[in-house]
């Protein structure tokens, strides 16, 4: 997940790892200097999420993105001639680490927990991983999912 506002070079990256009952596993808020758009900087907490994922290695795993965009960018085999290849080659050379992962574009009202995140990262340039134990700035959208599902 990402927050970037028009004509500014900086944004928060987002996200959060779960498991299959909705459980908090990890998640992570950082800034994010010398982005050119909101794509970029969704291909960055994807990039930020799949570094995550190596702490917790083979799990069968989902990642949901709202930037239909980057979710095709990223399947793209052509990928070298996109904007961004650099990063959209670190996701994939990820990706290739990590069989079990899967990356779907999701609306962002499906994820309001990493909207969250990426806006602390954004506003109040946290730059923190959790692991294990969430903060409390989402627990309240974290037992929201949870009943919904």
């Amino acid at each position: 997940m990402e927050s970037l506002l028009p004509n500014h070079t900086r944004g928060g990256l987002g996200g959060v790892l779960r498991d299959e009952q909705g459980h908090f596993k990890a998640a992570f808020a950082l800034p994010v200097c010398n982005v050119a758009s909101a794509k970029h900087v969704e291909l960055l907490a994807v990039k930020q999420g799949l570094q995550l994922l190596q702490s917790f290695p083979n799990q069968e795993v989902v990642i949901e993105t709202d930037c239909l965009e980057a979710t095709s960018d990223i399947a793209n085999p052509g990928y070298e001639m996109l904007e961004f290849p650099g990063v959209l080659d670190d996701i994939r050379t990820a990706l290739k680490a990590q069989i079990e992962v899967k990356i779907r574009f999701a609306p962002r009202t499906c994820n309001a927990v990493a909207h969250r995140l990426a806006s602390l990262g954004f506003e109040d340039n946290y730059n923190t991983i959790w692991s294990h134990v969430p903060p409390d700035c989402i627990l309240d959208l974290l037992q929201s999912d949870r009943n919904q599902m």
